[in-house]
């Protein structure tokens, strides 16, 4: 930092910084301050239970939130699940994605959509999965309604999950028999 000394006469000796450090100094001080005000306008949620599960004696089902960056280990913006379904039956058994729905505090907001299927295309019905005997199905899904479309010269955007509680409310197909798996999880804003 260049300082001066005061060379006017009757002034003392008063310290002086030179104009271009001045304003540099202020252009950091601003800099650092803008800085910090976008990194503390950025939301990070984290799960009171990493991993929502059920059990019975036809299957295991689990529902892990995923946070930004792929991570479902740490807090930060969630925008999509991991869903698992392991058959602990000897005959197949099916996911009907028609009938399961994302819960936000508890109310159904729609169903979910995944990788492969076209944006435009997914409010459309969708055929089950099914999950073969001893099997195990796995994929990330994220709510159809966070995905939306920001106008003709823009793309498709994932929206985050704000805090609150949020799930999937699965409709499985056992042998004749339909049955309904709750799976939920708590996301606080930190």
């Amino acid at each position: 930092m260049r300082v001066r000394k005061n060379a006017l006469p009757g002034e003392g000796d008063a310290d002086i910084l030179e104009p271009d450090v001045t304003a540099k100094m202020l252009l950091l001080t601003l800099a650092c301050g803008m800085l910090f005000a976008c990194t503390s306008m950025h939301r990070s949620y984290v799960s009171d239970s990493a991993v929502a599960t059920f059990s019975n004696e036809s299957l295991d089902a689990s529902l892990k939130p995923v946070f930004q960056g792929g991570r479902s280990d740490s807090c930060g913006n969630v925008k999509s699940f991991k869903l698992t379904i392991v058959n602990k039956t000897d005959k197949p058994i099916e996911l009907i994605w028609d009938k399961t729905s994302y819960l936000r505090d508890g109310v159904s907001h729609g169903g979910f959509t995944y990788h492969g299927i076209p944006y435009k295309e997914k409010d459309l019905s969708r055929l089950s999965a099914e999950i073969p005997s001893r099997g195990t199905f796995s994929k990330s899904i994220f709510p159809s309604i966070l995905l939306q479309y920001t106008g003709p010269h823009s793309a498709w955007e994932l929206r985050e999950m704000k805090a609150g509680e949020h799930g999937a409310m699965l409709a499985i197909k056992v042998g004749e028999k339909e049955i309904r798996v709750k799976l939920t999880v708590m996301l606080k804003e930190m």
